[in-house]
């Protein structure tokens, strides 16, 4: 419940016309993990795929998270990417890698 609360504060935050400083990758970051904490996954799971995972920023109802791999692009997108989205609802999940952009 609390992630839900946190994840629906900072959407609000960054929706809003005027929402003062940008969020920092801290904020972003602290978002990610907590999603990722409550997928509950095998830590060999979590280790390779979910452990290199970055988040890069919160803004425009979006959180940007870096992968290290396209390969990672479409295996969170298809292992995760709706249980993710539910979990960062409303926020929509973007996995960046180099120069693609892929949405869980």
């Amino acid at each position: 419940m609390r992630l839900q609360c946190r994840l629906k504060a900072v959407a609000e935050e960054a929706s809003t016309e005027d929402p003062g400083p940008p969020l920092t990758d801290a904020a972003a970051q602290e978002v990610w993990d907590r999603a990722v904490l409550a997928l509950d996954l095998a830590p060999h799971v979590h280790e390779t795929w979910l452990a290199p995972a970055k988040a890069i920023g919160v803004g425009e109802g979006r959180l940007r998270v870096w992968v290290p791999s396209e390969v990672h692009v479409s295996w969170i997108r298809d292992s995760w990417g709706e249980r993710l989205s539910g979990l960062l609802a409303p926020l929509v999940l973007r996995l960046v890698h180099g120069g693609l952009v892929g949405t869980a």
